[in-house]
C-alpha cells in the first residue's frame, strides 16, 4: 500500500474511532461506569431476557424502577473532548424494553411542556433554555446551549424496540445525554446505547 493511502486510512479510522467514543459503556458491560442516576445493571441472555448472574453473560442492560411520584433520571456526560470541534449533530440509537408493569401516570403535577402528541416526530426536538417534563412514556434529552428534547412512545409489552434520535444544529461541544422516565409504576430496561 502506498504511504499516502495508508496515512489517509489511518486518519479516517482514527477519526471514526474518536467519534464512536462519545458514548462510553453503552452496553453496560462495565456496570454503571460513566452513568449516573437511577437503575441497576442486570445480565441478559441473547434475546435480551433477564437472567440470574453468571460468570460470562451474553449481555447486559440497565433496569430502571420508576418512581411513583417523581421523574426517574439516568444520564451520561458525553466524552466530547475526543471529538472534532465542528461536530454539529449527534445521532443516537438505543434499545428499550418496557415491561408489562410499566405504567406512567396519566396525570401528574410534574408534567410540563405539553403532551407527546403535540411534538411533531420522534426525530424533531424541542429546544428550550428551561427544564421541561413533557407527558411521554420516555423522554431523551441532550444538553447543548439549550436543552433538546425528543419524547418517545414506548408500548408496555415487554418487547425490545430500537429507538433512534437525531440532534441537529448543536452549538456546544459539551453534552449530557439524559433518559427521563415519568412518574408511575414498573420497570423499563435500556441497552446498546450508541452513537450512529
Amino acid at each position: 500500500m502506498k504511504p499516502l493511502c495508508a496515512a489517509l486510512l489511518l486518519t479516517l479510522s482514527s477519526a471514526l474511532a474518536l467519534q464512536a467514543a462519545m458514548i462510553e459503556n453503552g452496553d453496560f458491560a462495565k456496570g454503571r461506569d460513566r452513568w449516573s442516576g437511577a437503575g441497576d445493571v442486570i445480565q441478559v441472555d441473547a434475546e435480551g431476557n433477564k437472567i440470574a448472574p453468571v460468570e460470562n453473560p451474553p449481555g447486559y442492560a440497565l433496569e430502571v424502577t420508576i418512581h411513583a411520584s417523581d421523574w426517574t433520571i439516568v444520564e451520561q456526560r458525553l466524552n466530547t473532548a475526543r471529538t472534532p470541534e465542528e461536530t454539529k449533530e449527534l445521532h443516537i440509537s438505543f434499545e428499550v424494553q418496557a415491561m408489562p408493569d410499566y405504567a406512567p401516570l396519566e396525570t401528574s403535577p410534574t408534567y410540563t411542556g405539553g403532551e407527546v402528541a403535540e411534538w411533531k416526530t420522534t426525530h424533531w426536538h424541542y429546544r428550550t433554555p428551561a427544564v421541561v417534563f413533557p407527558k411521554a412514556p420516555l423522554v431523551v434529552r441532550l444538553s447543548d446551549n439549550f436543552l433538546c428534547y425528543a419524547p418517545q412512545t414506548v408500548p408496555s409489552d415487554g418487547a425490545w424496540r430500537t429507538i433512534k434520535v437525531n440532534y441537529e444544529m448543536l452549538k456546544n461541544k459539551d453534552h449530557t445525554l439524559t433518559f427521563m422516565f415519568p412518574p408511575g409504576t414498573g420497570t423499563i430496561h435500556v441497552r446498546n446505547v450508541q452513537q450512529n
